[in-house]
């Protein structure tokens, strides 16, 4: 039996999450009384929380610091990760099954550690993985292919003996450009690019990973 490496993006791969997200961003500027600006989903897709924040503050305009914006909305949307966000259909069997083969796993992700950790634990596959990173932890954006080369590093995985999990195109652009595989993962928010993502990636996961 081969044991793998695993790389697993978290939201829209293992989780269904990114319908979250994008209620929140508007959720909260609706809290602050600021009017959402055309083109509002498209602008905010691929921003972390940091370049968000700053788009908020410096671009929208709203009375706050990054700082407290980061507090409020990591608060928010962690609710959801501990209550109620779902993982994709056979996501759970299947990392399940990989750690019960002696695959070596970790969660890569654009997402604040205690959204992770929560969700994880409340699924029960935590223990699945060797190591949760964040771009926050490591400096380094998804959309640099040096991310992934990072990550690589830190665990001791070779990239071309690595599988990474990702449901965005910038994710597997980056991926795919530090050497390793990519399984892409169909998610509902990347449907306009997924002929492009598909094209780009190794293999395709598009109803179910088990």
């Amino acid at each position: 039996m081969i044991m793998e490496n695993y790389i697993f993006d978290m939201d829209g791969t293992l989780l269904d999450s990114m319908p979250y997200w994008k209620r929140l961003a508007r959720e909260y500027l609706i809290s602050r009384n600021v009017k959402i600006p055309e083109g509002f989903d498209e602008i905010t897709y691929t921003m972390d929380l940091d370049e968000c924040s700053a788009y908020f503050i410096n671009e929208l305009h709203v009375d706050t610091t990054p700082e407290e914006m980061k507090t409020e909305v990591i608060e928010m949307i962690n609710q959801h990760y501990a209550d109620d966000i779902p993982a994709k259909q056979g996501t759970l069997d299947f990392l399940h099954q990989k750690s019960s083969e002696g695959c070596r796993m970790c969660i890569f992700t654009t997402s604040e550690r205690q959204c992770v950790e929560s969700a994880m634990k409340r699924l029960g596959v935590y223990d699945c993985f060797e190591k949760i990173f964040t771009v926050y932890d490591i400096g380094i954006n998804k959309r640099h292919k040096e991310s992934y080369e990072k990550i690589c590093e830190l665990m001791g995985f070779e990239p071309k003996e690595t599988w990474v999990y990702e449901d965005v195109i910038h994710g597997v652009q980056s991926a795919k450009a530090a050497g390793c595989k990519v399984a892409a993962v169909y998610d509902e928010d990347s449907a306009h690019l997924w002929e492009e993502i598909r094209k780009l990636s190794d293999k395709e996961i598009v109803d179910r990973f088990w």
